[in-house]
């Protein structure tokens, strides 16, 4: 799953705060990093069950793999357990001049 910072929006016609997530369905995760992420030269990849285990609900939003993990506060306790559930920040492999 690759992620990046989700402005407010709706979700069944509810306001939603959230993070945009990618996930990883049905194509290889170089194929997603090069067709979606080429201007980041760190991701995260967490997994859905991780997420889970922080208490994060996955939403599905806009066209799939789109997804946003919804916040309930937006505070500093829950954004770092945010933090802690996507885990260590990676280098992309698919930005420009990253090597393979």
């Amino acid at each position: 799953m690759c992620s990046e910072l989700h402005a407010p929006g709706h979700w069944t016609g509810q306001p939603l705060l959230g993070i945009s997530v990618f996930a990883v369905l049905g194509e290889p995760l170089d194929d997603l990093l090069r067709r979606r992420f080429t201007t980041s030269r760190t991701i995260y990849l967490p997994t859905v069950g991780r997420l889970a285990e922080y208490g994060f609900e996955l939403l599905p939003t806009a066209q799939r793999p789109h997804f946003t993990v919804r916040l309930r506060r937006a505070d500093d306790q829950e954004l770092g357990q945010l933090l802690e559930a996507f885990g260590a920040p990676q280098r992309n492999p698919a930005y420009p001049g990253s090597a393979s």
